[in-house]
């Protein structure tokens, strides 16, 4: 793994905070996909716990309109019925239905009136008949009416007997006794309900004091639109009776061909309450998440800086290695060869064998003073390289020719210290070098990178792996340093190596652990 892609940027916690971001929006827009999930659940909620509601009363109602039919339907096929007979069958009807106070049966045109009442009191005739008279047409099938002491809602119809003779019955329910039955009953539900008959009037309402009231207000205008639509009609509104907002329902509600309406109501906080308290949930588990991914993101930092510094720390001791390796294989092998040569320059050429102790000399003062640098200047590699050829060249004579063409704009640019060297002395150590076939090495800038080539004409009994240990050094140094590789390569007859030129900037790198 290359250092450069363990190497901490600057940028990693502009990354961290940005996906911290991104995580705090994903949170938000699905906060805002709850809300509105929750909102059509508050929706489907209000409409079912309505619609239950409603089905309710309107179960109740149809419950207590019956009576009426089934007084009317035994007596009519039943003419020469004895009171008796009616008494029983009137308190079998009352016991089915607890919110029946009595059951009465009109003679016409006479007006005598039978009622089988459960505390045997009986209103007086002209405040029990809803009409009188001899008309026979059917009454209101519900009709609220006052006798004493308390209001009632009647169901009434009017029918004949197979001789003949007509009659009126009803089934009288207090008003107080259905306020009472219908409160226990709606004590399990989290709503309420209003109940209208056709002419306005407050037939159930959870305020006692409204029961038998006309409608008033915006109810109006919602009775009247459902009946003529005869669908449900959905509100807002804020309940007189609780003082705080509710969801509204008006249905309708027909009893006995009479178009009755029913408005349930559902406070919000019925249903508000809940989702406030999911979405309290969901901002303590979106503030934990961050929490958790920031602590995540902070330890994962202090553990890449860590592995950073230690692998910054090992490269370079490594590179440093290396490089003293090389200096140590330089001293003995070419002290050797060098000496060789000088000693035989004495003999011929005592000038030339002073400026070989010299070029020596100036060899081996590089090699000490960059013994420990890893990063050299372009400009300083090839004074050296030249120093290091013009010995070589002795030795070799005509047998070895090194050209050098590079720009001078790249002598400021970096290089491993040594990096020439080693590539020029591999060349000489793995080629076959003779009069016949010479060693012909070039040196020339392309691009950003520094070009070594040779012919290539390896000896047998070369060591090729000395080759790999100087090669891998400088592999090793741009690791270091950079992102960037040489390239070695094999062309033919031509052996190439590409180092990448480094900015100068490089060698005054602090190996320290901050962001860059």
């Amino acid at each position: 793994m290359k250092l450069s892609n363990l190497r901490p940027q600057r940028g990693v916690l502009t990354t961290g905070f940005v996906l911290l971001a991104a995580f705090g929006v994903a949170i938000f827009l699905v906060g805002r996909t709850i809300n509105r999930i929750a909102l059509k659940m508050n929706r489907t909620i209000v409409r079912e716990v309505c619609d239950n509601h409603y089905a309710a009363l309107r179960a109740e109602f149809e419950k207590s309109a019956r009576p009426t039919d089934i007084v009317a339907g035994f007596l009519s096929a039943h003419p020469q019925f004895t009171r008796e007979e009616a008494a029983i069958l009137a308190d079998a009807l009352r016991q089915s239905d607890p919110k029946i106070s009595r059951i009465w049966l009109q003679e016409l045109p006479s007006g005598r009136t039978e009622t089988f009442a459960r505390d045997e009191t009986a209103p007086e005739t002209d405040t029990l008949l809803p009409r009188s008279g001899n008309d026979l047409r059917d009454a209101p099938a519900g009709s609220i009416y006052r006798s004493r002491p308390i209001p009632h809602l009647s169901f009434v119809r009017t029918f004949r007997t197979e001789d003949g003779r007509a009659y009126r019955c009803g089934t009288d329910i207090a008003l107080c006794d259905l306020y009472a039955y219908l409160t226990v009953e709606s004590l399990a539900t989290k709503s309420y309900a209003v109940v209208y008959e056709t002419g306005g009037r407050i037939v159930s309402h959870p305020d006692s004091l409204l029961i038998g009231t006309p409608a008033s207000g915006e109810a109006l205008g919602f009775i009247a639109r459902v009946k003529e639509t005869r669908a449900a009609v959905r509100t807002a509104a804020v309940s007189g009776y609780l003082g705080i907002p509710v969801q509204r329902v008006y249905f309708p509600l027909e009893i006995e061909g009479e178009r009755w309406v029913v408005a349930v109501s559902v406070p919000e906080i019925s249903v508000s309450g809940e989702i406030d308290e999911f979405h309290r949930y969901t901002a303590v588990l979106s503030l934990l998440a961050v929490l958790l991914f920031s602590i995540l993101l902070t330890l994962y930092q202090r553990r890449w800086k860590r592995e950073y510094e230690l692998r910054r720390q090992a490269e370079k001791e490594s590179a440093q290695l290396h490089l003293q390796q090389v200096i140590e294989q330089i001293n003995p092998h070419f002290l050797f060869n060098s000496l060789t040569s000088l000693y035989a320059l004495i003999a011929d050429d005592a000038r030339l064998a002073r400026e070989f102790v010299l070029k020596l000399s100036g060899v081996y003062r590089y090699v000490l003073e960059k013994g420990r640098s890893t990063l050299s200047r372009v400009g300083d590699e090839l004074d050296f390289t030249l120093q290091y050829y013009f010995l070589q060249k002795i030795r070799f004579e005509n047998q070895i020719e090194m050209t050098i063409g590079t720009d001078t704009a790249s002598d400021d640019l970096l290089i491993p210290s040594m990096s020439l060297q080693t590539l020029v002395e591999n060349a000489i150590k793995h080629n076959k070098i003779t009069p016949d076939n010479p060693l012909r090495i070039r040196i020339y800038t392309r691009d950003d990178r520094l070009v070594i080539e040779n012919n290539y004409t390896p000896r047998r009994d070369s060591d090729r792996s000395s080759l790999g240990i100087g090669l891998e050094r400088i592999r090793t140094i741009y690791r270091f340093y950079s992102d960037q590789e040489i390239t070695v390569s094999t062309e033919g007859s031509v052996f190439r190596c590409t180092l990448p030129l480094l900015p100068p900037e490089k060698e005054h790198r602090k190996s320290d652990s901050s962001f860059e």
